[in-house]
């Protein structure tokens, strides 16, 4: 269930979202959307496709509506996660699905307020493969998907 975070927990926030979070060339985790409209996007490092669960590297950005960073996961993030960001709740990941016949994409169904998006739901989300920096993990996928926040 999401978290509401008080003034405290969001003045916190705001001092913490601050700083961008790298993004890989080619993952585009954030496409512009109307006000009212953020973006959970993910990136994933994997050392090989050959297995899917080997997965190096593991990156969360909560988006506002203009595709401003305005929260980020810690590295390496599970299932369960709630992420902090300049919004008033967390974005929690509530499902995780990939397999090997996808090309090792991860989907994901996050729940935002009183909402679910993602994987499963009406707005499914985007997947797609970008460009590595890392030459342990040389394989990279993401996964992005919109949901309302009104206010941002």
């Amino acid at each position: 269930m999401y978290a509401y975070k008080g003034l405290a927990g969001l003045f916190m926030t705001f001092a913490v979202a601050a700083a961008d979070v790298y993004i890989p060339d080619g993952a585009s985790l954030c496409v512009g959307q109307g006000e009212g409209s953020c973006q959970f996007g993910v990136y994933s490092y994997l050392n090989s496709k050959e297995y899917c669960s080997a997965t190096g590297k593991r990156q969360a950005i909560i988006f506002d509506h203009a595709c401003n960073q305005i929260g980020h996961s810690d590295d390496n993030f599970a299932l369960g996660a709630s992420i902090d960001s300049q919004l008033p709740y967390t974005v929690d990941v509530i499902h995780v699905t990939g397999a090997q016949d996808s090309g090792c994409n991860e989907e994901y169904t996050i729940t935002y307020s009183d909402g679910e998006y993602g994987y499963g739901e009406p707005s499914g989300g985007v997947w797609g493969q970008c460009t590595s920096n890392d030459s342990d993990y040389p394989e990279c996928n993401y996964y992005r998907v919109a949901f309302a926040c009104p206010g941002f």
